[in-house]
């Protein structure tokens, strides 16, 4: 039973990427051993790019950006890597689309140094997804 119980819980995390040990440079917010690592310079900059990737419009919009540093990240099963890791987050909608709340759809990209590990991007028409998911682990949708 406790194997089957085991079996369940590494079931229900195996998709999320994980990052722990954040810092938070503009609020000086420290949790666990992370420490105070200034954030890569362009690192919002390079995450659009890697956002604007997945589209073939141009014009993006983004708003409510945010970054992290962790100081180590797992995606699923994948090894840790370690940090630092810069973690961006934010909304994203397309060019045509009304600006209002309903519009903007959810991204994730994770950097180290100046290589994009890997990116997600939410759709509204799926609603809250992958990157909604992660940036939620990572305490980056409040």
């Amino acid at each position: 039973m406790r194997g089957f119980s085991l079996a369940l819980a590494i079931t229900g995390i195996a998709g999320a990427a994980v990052a722990q040990d954040y810092v938070d440079p503009p609020r000086g917010y420290v949790n666990g051993s992370a420490t105070s690592t200034p954030a890569t310079p362009g690192v919002k900059t390079q995450a659009e790019t890697a956002i604007r990737g997945y589209f073939s419009s141009d014009g993006l919009k983004f708003r409510a950006e945010r970054v992290r540093i962790a100081t180590s990240v797992t995606r699923g099963f994948d090894q840790r890597i370690a940090g630092p890791i810069s973690i961006v987050c934010g909304e994203y909608r397309q060019p045509d689309a009304p600006d209002d709340y309903r519009s903007y759809a959810w991204f994730y990209v994770a950097i180290k140094k100046s290589d994009v590990l890997w990116s997600e991007a939410d759709t509204v028409a799926d609603g809250h997804s992958m990157a909604y998911d992660d940036c939620q682990g990572a305490g980056m949708t409040n």
